[in-house]
């Protein structure tokens, strides 16, 4: 397989993938050691580093990988990994990683972007940090409702509706009970809820999701339905029902579920 979600802590997903030049890569490594048994396992060497935003639970693993693959890349923003030796915003790497796409995704963070990546098998995958989640998104630490409209708007602008989600956390299940009070009766959450329930049960992931999907049960990415519309502006009469009201909304009702 060319993709693969490494459990670390209590929900994160450092993902590895294998690009078309047979290279192995990494997402986010926010801890080494199950990094480093991955690749250990598969007896290959990772060829470099993904990293989305600066919070410690994606970038603390970093010197470690370091320490035991010394010549590994390390694709990062400067305000994002002093240390790193690529960035994605660069000429250099726009050149030489023509299947790698790099997206500003400011709203989680305002350093926050992802990587639309052409996998070894031709599948494309969104690697989106904490930007976005099956059935959710990101809390807004540092950016506005503004901001994360636009992000939402530039996922489905810029991906296939087969387009792979893999997304930084094992949040699904909590995110679709809260896209279930938003829109009651969407029956699309629920069956993808009980089949989200049998694969936690089965200790199996339920990423990664697909644009399309999301675009069926995740509530942030449905802002223009009248079903959330209508649900927005009960949680808050004063709501004036434009997108960033509705999302902005969406957010903070999130925030206290």
């Amino acid at each position: 397989m060319a993709l693969h979600p490494i459990p670390a802590f209590t929900d994160n997903y450092i993902w590895c993938w294998q690009d078309q030049s047979d290279r192995w890569w990494v997402v986010d490594p926010g801890d080494a050691l199950p990094v480093i048994d991955f690749f250990t396992k598969k007896q290959v060497i990772p060829f470099g580093i993904l990293v989305t935003h600066h919070h410690l639970d994606h970038i603390g693993g970093i010197s470690d990988l370091l320490a035991v693959y010394p010549n590994v890349e390390i694709v990062a923003q400067p305000q994002t990994f002093p240390a790193a030796t690529l960035d994605p915003k660069g000429t250099e790497f726009a050149q030489q990683f023509t299947t790698i796409k790099v997206l500003d995704v400011p709203a989680h963070t305002l350093d926050h972007i992802a990587y639309v990546a052409t996998l070894a098998d031709g599948r494309e995958a969104l690697f989106c940090g904490d930007s976005l989640f099956s059935g959710g998104c990101g809390r807004l630490f540092e950016g506005t409702a503004a901001q994360l409209l636009k992000v939402m708007t530039t996922y489905k602008d810029e991906l296939g509706l087969d387009s792979l989600i893999c997304c930084a956390h094992e949040y699904t299940i909590s995110n679709l009970l809260f896209a279930r009070a938003v829109e009651p009766n969407n029956e699309t959450i629920d069956k993808h809820l009980e089949w989200c329930y049998q694969k936690r049960d089965n200790h199996e992931p339920t990423l990664p999701s697909t644009l399309g999907r999301e675009l069926e049960i995740n509530p942030f990415l449905r802002t223009t339905e009248e079903a959330v519309k209508t649900a927005a502006l009960a949680k808050d009469p004063l709501n004036n029902n434009n997108e960033i009201a509705v999302i902005a909304c969406l957010r903070a009702w999130k925030d206290t579920f």
